[in-house]
C-alpha cells in the first residue's frame, strides 16, 4: 500500500492528481519533481526499504514455515563466502599465500648427526603455499626415480658411463705415473705378477717394493719401497678432485640436457673443462653429474644407484640442487631443507673422509627485471598495461626469494655445526644492487635460472678459490700429522737406543758373562738374542741353566 513520496506529493489522497488538464498530472510538475536530488534520494531510500522490508518478511517466512531450507540455504551462504574471501585475500595484493608471506623454517636441523634425526612429522606444511595438496611436492627422504621419463633414465644411464670412463682414467694415469718414476729411478716393473695372477696374501718383495700385488688393489698409499722410501710423491698422483652434483644447472657444465650433448650448452661445457681439466689446462680435475628438473629426492636416488661407486672418491663433492623442489614440484621450504640435508647424510655415510660443500641455491626470478628485493623487503609486482592490470595481478610471477633465503640461512647454519660440510653462498655473484634494488645480473643468468657462460666462468673462479682453501687446510693437517709422527719416531729411536745402551752396560758388569764368554766363539752370551747353545750350558753341574739366573733369555734383559 506503499506509494512512493514524488507521487504522494502530487495525489489528492484519494487516487486522483490535483491540477488541471482534466485530472491528468502535470508535465511540467512531473519533469521539475524527477530531476531533484531530493526526490531521487528519497525514492532510492524507499527501494532500499522496501528491498529490507522485503528480504526481513521472507526470512521470517522461511524460518517458521521452511526451517530447514532456510538452515541449509544459510551454511550455503556462509561456505560461499568464506570461500570467495580465501580467493580474494590469497590474490589481493599478489599474495602468494603463507609459503611466501612467512617462509620461515620452524625446526632447527642443524644438530642432526644422521639421516634418522631427519623426521616428517614435524613438518608444519608441505607446499610453498601453503596447506598440504596444492603442490607436486614428493617425500624428501625416500629416494624417487623419474621413472616416467624414459629420457631420465637414459641420462642416469650416461652418468655411470661417465663415471666409469673418468674412475679408469685415473687408474691409468696412476700407472703412468708409476711407470715414469721407476724409469726415473733406474727399476723396471716388478715381474712379480707373472708369477700369479691374485695376491695371495704373501708380500712378494719383488725389486725392492712393499708388495707388488696390492697395486692390483689400486691403494694409491700404499705405494712404497719396503726400505721406506717412496717410488713416487703420493701427494702428485693424479686424483679427482671435486664431483658436481644436482640438477640441469650441473649437467649444463658438461655440455648436456638430458645426458646428450647440447651445442646451446658447448660454450658452458668448455669453460668447464678448461677449469676442472687438467689436461686442458685445468688446475683441478672435475666431474659433472647432473639432470636436468632433478629434484633432491631424484639425486638421492641417483647416488644411491649407481653414481657413488666405491671406486669413486674425490676429495670434494659438491652439491647443487633445491632449485627445482621450490619451483617445479612447489615444495615449502623446510621440506626442501630436508631433502637437501637428506643427500648430504647419505654422502657423509658413504664417503666419510670426502670434504662436501652445499652451494647456496642460486638467485631465480620470473620477473623479467629480475628484481628480487627492495631495501631488503620482498618487491609488489604490478602488471604491464594498464589494461591488463586487473588480470595480472593475480597471475603474477611468483616470487621465490624469500624462500631461496630461507633455505640457505638453514644450510649455512647446518654446515658451521659440521666440520666435513662446508657451504658455499654464491648470490654475491649472480645479483647486483640497482639503487635500493638488489636484482639478479642478466649477462651472468640468462632465464631467471641457469647462468651463462659468463656466469660459470665467474662461479667456477670463486669455486676454485674455495678449492684451493680447502686443499691448503688438508695440507696443514696432512703436515702436523707427519711432524707429530715424526716426533714420535724419534722418541721411540731413542728409548731403542737408551734401552740397547742399558743392556751393554749390564752385559759388561756381569762376572758370569766373562767367565763363559769364550764358549760362543767370542758372542756375548748375555747380549746373543738366539742364546741357542748357551740355554743347555750347565757349567756347575747341579742341574740348572747357569745363564737362567741372569735373565738373558727375557726381552727385559
Amino acid at each position: 500500500d506503499l506509494i512512493p513520496p514524488s507521487a504522494a506529493a502530487s495525489s489528492n489522497g484519494n487516487g486522483s492528481y490535483n491540477g488541471g488538464n482534466h485530472g491528468k498530472p502535470s508535465l511540467s510538475s512531473s519533469s521539475s519533481s524527477s530531476s531533484s536530488p531530493l526526490d531521487m534520494f528519497t525514492t532510492a531510500g524507499y527501494a532500499l526499504c522496501s528491498a529490507v522490508s522485503y528480504a526481513y518478511a521472507y526470512t521470517i517466512y522461511s524460518y517458521h514455515h521452511r526451517r530447514t531450507e532456510f538452515v541449509l540455504f544459510c551454511v550455503l551462504l556462509a561456505c560461499s563466502l568464506l570461500a570467495i574471501s580465501g580467493k580474494l585475500g590469497g590474490s589481493s595484493g599478489n599474495s602468494r599465500g603463507r609459503g611466501y608471506h612467512n617462509p620461515a623454517i620452524l625446526h632447527d636441523w642443524s644438530q642432526i648427526s644422521s639421516a634418522l634425526d631427519l623426521k616428517l612429522g614435524s613438518i608444519d606444511h608441505w607446499c610453498l603455499r601453503g596447506g598440504d595438496d596444492q603442490c607436486r611436492c614428493e617425500d624428501p627422504l625416500t629416494p624417487s626415480a623419474r621413472s616416467e621419463t624414459r629420457t631420465w633414465g637414459a641420462a642416469h644411464g650416461r652418468n655411470k658411463k661417465a663415471i666409469a670412463e673418468a674412475v679408469q682414467k685415473q687408474k691409468d694415469a696412476v700407472v703412468t705415473a708409476q711407470a715414469a718414476a721407476d724409469a726415473a729411478a733406474g727399476k723396471g716393473w716388478s715381474s712379480g705378477l707373472y708369477e700369479n695372477d691374485l695376491d695371495d696374501g704373501v708380500e712378494w718383495y719383488e725389486d725392492g717394493y712393499q708388495d707388488d700385488w696390492t697395486f692390483d688393489n689400486t691403494d694409491y698409499d700404499a705405494l712404497g719401497r719396503a726400505d721406506g722410501g717412496s717410488a713416487s710423491d703420493a701427494s702428485n698422483l693424479p686424483v679427482l678432485d671435486v664431483v658436481f652434483l644436482g640438477d640441469s644447472i650441473t649437467e649444463q657444465r658438461a655440455g648436456k640436457f638430458f645426458g646428450k650433448e647440447t651445442e646451446k650448452f658447448r660454450k658452458a661445457a668448455h669453460v668447464f673443462r678448461k677449469t676442472y681439466d687438467r689436461d686442458s689446462g685445468g688446475k683441478y680435475d672435475g666431474l659433472a653429474l647432473g639432470i636436468a628438473g632433478d629434484t633432491a629426492p631424484n639425486l638421492l636416488w641417483r647416488i644411491m644407484h649407481g653414481e657413488m661407486p666405491d671406486d669413486l672418491n674425490p676429495r670434494i663433492w659438491w652439491i647443487t640442487v633445491g632449485t627445482n623442489d621450490l619451483g617445479a614440484t612447489q615444495c615449502s621450504e623446510e621440506v626442501t631443507l630436508l631433502g637437501i640435508l637428506r643427500v648430504v647424510e647419505e654422502i657423509l655415510n658413504r664417503k666419510p673422509d670426502s670434504h662436501i660443500v652445499i652451494n647456496s641455491i642460486l638467485p631465480m626470478s620470473q620477473e623479467k627485471s629480475g628484481i628480487l628485493e627492495i631495501n631488503g623487503k620482498r618487491p609488489r609486482h604490478h602488471g604491464g598495461r594498464r589494461g591488463r592490470r586487473k588480470k595480472e595481478a593475480s597471475a603474477g610471477p611468483t616470487d621465490f626469494w624469500p624462500s631461496i633465503k630461507a633455505v640457505n640461512k638453514q644450510l649455512q647454519k647446518f654446515a658451521d655445526k659440521h666440520k666435513s660440510v662446508k657451504f658455499f653462498d654464491a648470490t654475491e655473484i649472480f645479483t647486483e644492487k640497482v639503487g635500493n634494488r638488489l636484482v639478479i645480473n642478466h649477462d651472468l643468468i640468462e632465464d631467471g635460472v641457469h647462468p651463462t657462460p659468463s656466469g660459470y666462468k665467474k662461479w667456477d673462479a670463486e669455486i676454485v678459490k674455495r678449492i684451493d682453501s680447502i686443499e691448503s687446510k688438508d695440507d696443514d693437517g696432512k703436515k702436523a700429522a707427519a711432524d707429530a709422527k715424526a716426533v714420535a719416531d724419534a722418541a721411540a729411536a731413542a728409548a731403542a737406543e737408551k734401552q740397547q745402551a742399558d743392556m751393554d752396560a749390564a752385559a759388561a758388569d756381569d762376572v758370569t758373562d766373562d767367565a763363559y764368554d769364550s764358549y760362543d766363539r767370542g758372542y756375548d752370551d748375555v747380549y746373543y738374542d738366539d742364546l741357542a747353545v748357551a740355554a743347555d750350558w750347565d757349567g756347575d753341574g747341579d742341574g740348572d741353566d747357569d745363564w737362567l739366573y741372569a735373565g738373558q733369555d727375557t726381552d727385559d734383559w
